[in-house]
């Protein structure tokens, strides 16, 4: 089933009350597919139509709408979802990756992403240099990461998402 979840676009009708395209979103991340949503609802309602873009629906369609509309836009969202596909991807594999993280390694992370040595690191959070490269080197195993550069590129990336959606909540 997975394999049948990688290509298309989902039409998700957006009904006041239900967990809305969030929880959609959920479930196809959680099958491993990051297929575009293009939302719809039967109102106009300017608080759903942002929720849902908020949510990552890529449109939203107020219905009742014209076929040859509605033709056009499912293009419009195609062409726009190939580019978007592979950076949710990214971006929740990365998310994944750090949600295994200890504690002290998101800590050590975070000083890391601010350019600080292992001596400086140990210096703020009170633990030996020895057990800041501890630290570091699991979380390089954990993230996959073949250096430093690779854990501040992961972190800036869901530092900026988390922004995004901070600032648009």
């Amino acid at each position: 089933m997975k394999d049948q979840l990688q290509e298309g676009l989902v039409l998700a009708f957006d009904q006041p009350g239900e967990d809305g395209i969030e929880g959609i979103f959920e479930e196809l991340e959680r099958l491993g597919s990051y297929l575009p949503i293009v939302a719809m609802g039967d109102v106009a309602d300017a608080d759903r139509i942002v929720a849902s873009l908020r949510a990552g629906a890529i449109d939203y369609l107020v219905l009742p709408i014209d076929t040859a509309v509605l033709e056009q836009r499912i293009s419009e969202a195609l062409m726009r979802a190939e580019l978007t596909h592979e950076e949710r991807k990214h971006r929740a594999e990365a998310r994944a990756k750090v949600e295994k993280l200890t504690k002290r390694e998101r800590q050590v992370l975070d000083f890391i992403a601010f350019g600080l040595s292992n001596k400086m690191i140990a210096n703020e959070i009170g633990i030996s240099p020895r057990t800041v490269e501890i630290h570091r080197a699991h979380l390089m195993t954990k993230l996959q990461a073949r250096n430093a550069g690779e854990v501040i590129r992961l972190k800036l990336k869901l530092e900026t998402e988390d922004a995004y959606e901070h600032r648009f909540a």
